[in-house]
């Protein structure tokens, strides 16, 4: 009898995933971080309870998969560290800090020495902490209390000549009794003759920790003036090469006493010009490209 048809079946196994456990493993932070198990169900030291984080702990948590398939084989994943655990340390951590470092405001040293104390028993109050190695409270920042101990002065003259008047006002800070260690100093001067009247604005400041230290301050000093002269405004600063003069018919702008361009009659004269970004002439428009090269449009 001939064979008109003929089939072929095979037959095969599939292993699927039958369960996953999850497994935590406490230890200290300092020791080597484990690895996986090799045995279902793991060394007692796994636990398949996760821990809470105990306030103040230093440990770190550890964490691996197991996967139990069908067949009954298993396999680990590999072991990471718990990013959660991690985070209730660091918040742990960082709420210890600053509790560490709240002040504390009373009449007296609080029992607490890891407490800032705002001293309030005096006028005005001072910032302290503890200082293990003396046993004592101290200051925070001695600058702090040299600045309570500035002594101000303020000083108003007017002086006269067959040339001119000068009217001076000033206010100065110096170290409580050292009146040769100034602080800071603001003031104003106008001067008038037959030709012009000048107005100064002077400012100097000094390093207050240089100068209690005893050391040469660092200092730095700004003299700005308004020079009225014949019909003219000047502005300037004293050390400055530029300066701005205005006139009845053109305001000019000089560098090192020469002019570098004005303003007159609707225009701008200018020695030099250099434009950061862009030019528009009427509706003519020059603006660079990121390529290096140079934009020219008609603006509509």
């Amino acid at each position: 009898m001939a064979v008109k048809a003929s089939g072929q079946i095979t037959l095969s196994s599939v292993v699927d995933v039958y369960a996953t456990y999850r497994y935590y493993l406490l230890q200290s932070s300092t020791a080597a971080a484990p690895s996986k198990p090799t045995t279902f169900p793991p060394s007692s030291a796994w636990k398949d309870a996760e821990p809470g984080y105990t306030e103040g702990s230093t440990n770190s948590l550890y964490i691996v998969d197991c996967s139990v398939f069908s067949d009954g084989t298993f396999a680990y994943s590999l072991v990471s560290l718990s990013s959660s655990y991690e985070a209730a340390k660091a918040a742990y951590n960082k709420a210890t800090n600053a509790l560490q470092h709240t002040v504390v405001q009373s009449t007296t040293a609080p029992s607490i020495t890891t407490y800032m104390w705002l001293d309030i028993s005096v006028e005005p109050p001072i910032l302290k902490r503890y200082n293990a190695e003396t046993a004592s409270w101290v200051i925070v920042n001695d600058t702090t209390e040299i600045i309570y101990n500035l002594e101000q002065n303020l000083e108003a003259s007017i002086t006269k000549s067959a040339q001119d008047i000068t009217l001076a006002v000033s206010e100065d800070y110096y170290l409580k009794d050292e009146t040769d260690s100034l602080i800071s100093s603001v003031g104003t001067l106008i001067e008038q003759t037959k030709n012009s009247v000048e107005i100064q604005f002077n400012q100097f400041s000094a390093d207050i920790e240089a100068v209690a230290n005893g050391a040469d301050a660092e200092f730095e000093e700004i003299r700005k003036y308004i020079r009225f002269e014949d019909g003219k405004i000047m502005l300037g600063e004293t050390g400055n090469e530029l300066e701005l003069v205005i006139a009845n018919n053109r305001i000019s702008f000089l560098q090192d006493g020469a002019e570098v361009a004005y303003f007159s009659n609707r225009k701008l004269y200018v020695t030099d010009g250099e434009y950061t970004h862009s030019l528009r002439v009427g509706r003519l428009s020059i603006t660079p490209r990121s390529n290096g090269n140079t934009s020219i449009n008609i603006v509509t």
